[in-house]
């Protein structure tokens, strides 16, 4: 009984954040965001390999940071690369 209310408790707190992963994971459909309540921190994983173009113009497979908030502030950093390299223009313009 107490481990099934523990259970109750985890995915309780937890929802939140499952919430925020999903979001994120739909508005950067590239990446797959992990949450690790344990080491606080938000990880997004690019879901392809990366090109060398890709790679040589900034952007990263892997990011890490301590918010979603933080998290998203890169990835729409890493979409700007992306789409400037698509545009053909050089990142940051």
């Amino acid at each position: 009984m107490i481990a099934m209310r523990a259970l109750q408790v985890a995915v309780i707190v937890s929802a939140p954040e499952e919430r925020q992963r999903a979001a994120l994971e739909q508005t950067f459909p590239e990446w797959h965001i992990v949450h690790d309540s344990l080491l606080r921190r938000w990880t997004a994983l690019r879901r392809r390999p990366l090109t060398d173009r890709e790679v040589k113009a900034g952007i990263r497979c892997v990011l890490i940071r301590a918010s979603p908030e933080r998290l998203v502030t890169v990835l729409v950093r890493q979409v700007q690369i992306a789409l400037s390299l698509n545009a053909g223009h050089p990142p940051g313009r």
